[in-house]
């Protein structure tokens, strides 16, 4: 191994002496080949004719025309008349006649009339206020009427007696506050009086047209001699 060593540190240092030689050594890239371009040169054109200016044109208003008057309407044609067909008018039918409707009353109707005996009399001689339902206050007469029963008294020496009694009709027909307002000079015929209005309670309610709340009747009875 001594005498081989000598030669394998020769080779190892030519081989470092190349590889230092050689390393560093870069060859140069290859040439290209350079093409040659032909170039033909022409002349060049004449510029171009100059663009003539616009031409100014004057343009003239155009007179306004009227507008034309409109169609006249043309004439309508009338229909030619016809002869009209004769008619014949059809007879007025007979009307029914109506029958006159009388007065709307209360539930009751007026009494027939009550004919008091000879030599008396017992009539309603007015009321406080305005009361147009005559039928109502001949009712309030008759029942009153009927109630009336005098005593019988002697009354040759007197012409005749009479007495007055005043009362109230309420809404629903019921009698009150009666008093004798004028008094006969009998106090028997007077009581006679004021027991025949009291008797006749309740009445029929007042007419429903009349707006009052009560109805003030004044009451007379009449008693004429040869009683």
């Amino acid at each position: 191994m001594s005498r081989g060593l000598p030669y394998s540190v020769a080779l190892h240092l030519m081989a470092l002496v190349l590889i230092v030689v050689y390393g560093a050594y870069v060859p140069p890239p290859p040439l290209q080949q350079q093409q040659l371009i032909r170039v033909h040169l022409r002349e060049l054109p004449e510029p171009a004719a100059a663009i003539p200016e616009p031409v100014q044109v004057q343009v003239e208003p155009v007179a306004e025309q009227e507008p034309a008057p409109p169609p006249e309407p043309e004439p309508q044609k009338v229909p030619e008349k016809q002869p009209e067909k004769t008619r014949v008018k059809p007879e007025p039918e007979a009307v029914p006649q109506r029958v006159a409707e009388k007065p709307a009353r209360s539930s009751e109707s007026a009494p027939a009339e009550v004919t008091a005996p000879p030599g008396r009399e017992a009539a309603v001689s007015g009321t406080d206020e305005p009361f147009p339902f005559a039928w109502y206050l001949e009712i309030i007469r008759g029942r009153i009427a009927r109630q009336w029963n005098p005593p019988q008294v002697g009354m040759r020496d007197v012409a005749e007696r009479a007495c007055a009694v005043h009362f109230f009709v309420e809404r629903g027909g019921a009698v009150t506050r009666a008093t004798i307002v004028r008094s006969s000079g009998i106090a028997l015929l007077d009581r006679a009086g004021l027991r025949a209005v009291q008797a006749a309670h309740p009445l029929p309610p007042l007419p429903r047209e009349f707006v009052s709340g009560a109805l003030g009747v004044t009451f007379v009875f009449h008693l004429k001699s040869g009683m």
